[in-house]
């Protein structure tokens, strides 16, 4: 049997099917090749190349006997040059670097050929490809090492058929964006360590995911202003930590969303903040202090449902567990995270969900009082106690009690030897309970997979 497959046959799918033993591509298909000797693909109008049943087209039938099959490689030479917003693009003042290169993306494969574009002179380039389709981008250096472009990932064109040579030229769009990010409707102060930043502003591509930031610097008015690729862009605010600045929360915010950037032009942007401060109880009294007073009880994590960011303030050691934070306004779950057993002993070392989708959009107080409930029993196997393991020293497995609702994991050792009996204190609330065996390497008397004991109801 002899197969020579040229890659320019409208035959071909994203890949290569090739089946040994287990099947070709059904019933009758060893006149595939000859079905379809004009080119045409029952699946052509399914953009991702499938059939109907999800999987990649077969090329050729399956392979149940000895032959050779040949393949013919075929290419085109691509080249052309870049310009921006119609004018040849800038020589770079970082010489020795690339100012960017341009990525054609096999959209069979994923694989991706790169071509750079130079430190200096016009943007031209040339290369030779496997002809197909592509994907298109232009991947910028970062800005240490360039600064004539933008810096963030850019997609040229989506999909792009390469089958003969020719001349392919694309010209950027720009744009200038620039404004003031103000705090409760003044300027922004500065930091007390004004070497460091305070924030920068983040402007993600929708279509590319590439990012480009600016800085807001750590003194004086929270000024702007950058070069973008025209596109659709989130804007977040991102703060420094605050080790490094002192003025704003440290958690990011989502400042603006699907924003279609075409034209030059001023955004600013008003932060609005709210003080938030309570205490936290344990079972309507004060919360116990730690027998290791050095180390923070818990923190209290705010997490933005909009943006993810997150931001924790601490519940020390001892005395009072009260706390008090600067949030952005905005919607906030809440959660407890205990500091681990080794750090505190007054707490179960679980995070639970302390409030859910809250609104924070004016000051106040938010207190919160943890329930508790004390859990005992024993494990058995086949209604008698679970045996000792030949390996003692090990634990024979641990019954994993994990949250329902914040996720959060309380792991209990069976011992590897007597009666597995277990005790603990858990936050009140909904649990599923799993028991874990030990490797084979440290216990021999139970099966190896994770196995649910009790699920609470919904």
């Amino acid at each position: 049997m002899r197969v020579t497959i040229r890659s320019t046959r409208k035959i071909l799918g994203p890949c290569l099917v090739v089946v040994l033993a287990l099947g070709g591509c059904g019933e009758g298909d060893t006149d595939y090749l000859n079905e379809h000797e004009n080119g045409e693909n029952d699946n052509d109008e399914k953009d991702n190349g499938e059939n109907g049943n999800g999987e990649p087209p077969c090329d050729v039938p399956g392979l149940r006997a000895s032959g050779v099959l040949d393949f013919e490689l075929e290419t085109v030479n691509v080249g052309g040059e870049v310009t921006v917003d119609g004018k040849v693009m800038p020589s770079s003042g970082m010489p020795g670097y690339e100012r960017a290169y341009l990525r054609f993306q096999d959209r069979k494969t994923g694989s991706n050929h790169d071509v750079a574009l130079g430190e200096s002179g016009p943007a031209d380039y040339a290369s030779t490809l496997f002809t197909g389709d592509y994907k298109v981008y232009l991947v910028p250096n970062s800005h240490p090492y360039q600064d004539v472009l933008p810096e963030s990932l850019h997609i040229l064109n989506h999909d792009v058929s390469l089958r003969e040579a020719g001349v392919l030229d694309f010209d950027i769009k720009t744009v200038d964006i620039s404004g003031e990010v103000r705090l409760n409707a003044e300027t922004m102060p500065s930091s007390t360590t004004p070497q460091y930043e305070r924030a920068h502003i983040r402007f993600v591509d929708r279509v590319s995911g590439g990012t480009s930031s600016v800085s807001l610097g750590g003194s004086g008015a929270g000024a702007y202003a950058i070069t973008l690729f025209e596109g659709v862009y989130d804007i977040y605010f991102i703060p420094n930590g605050h080790n490094f600045q002192d003025v704003l929360p440290a958690s990011s915010l989502l400042l603006k969303e699907d924003v279609s950037l075409s034209q030059s032009g001023v955004f600013d942007f008003d932060l609005e903040t709210v003080d938030v401060s309570g205490e936290v109880t344990l079972r309507g009294a004060a919360m116990p202090a730690s027998s290791t007073p050095s180390y923070e009880r818990a923190h209290i994590s705010f997490t933005d449902r909009v943006s993810g960011g997150s931001l924790s303030v601490t519940l020390d050691g001892s005395g009072e567990a009260t706390y008090a934070a600067t949030l952005f306004k905005g919607r906030y779950d809440i959660r407890l995270v205990p500091n681990g057993p080794s750090f505190q002993d007054v707490l179960p070392a679980s995070m639970l969900l302390l409030a859910e989708d809250t609104s924070l959009m004016r000051s106040g107080v938010l207190d919160f009082d943890l329930e508790t409930v004390d859990v005992a029993g024993e494990v058995t196997l086949d209604g008698a106690m679970l045996p000792t393991s030949s390996t003692p020293s090990y634990e024979r497995a641990h019954l994993y009690f994990t949250d329902r609702a914040s996720g959060g994991l309380v792991s209990i050792p069976l011992g590897g030897s007597g009666t597995a009996t277990y005790e603990a204190t858990l936050f009140a609330g909904d649990y599923e309970v799993h028991l874990q065996p030990n490797g084979r390497s440290y216990q021999d008397v139970l099966p190896l997979n994770l196995h649910l004991l009790l699920r609470a109801c919904d």
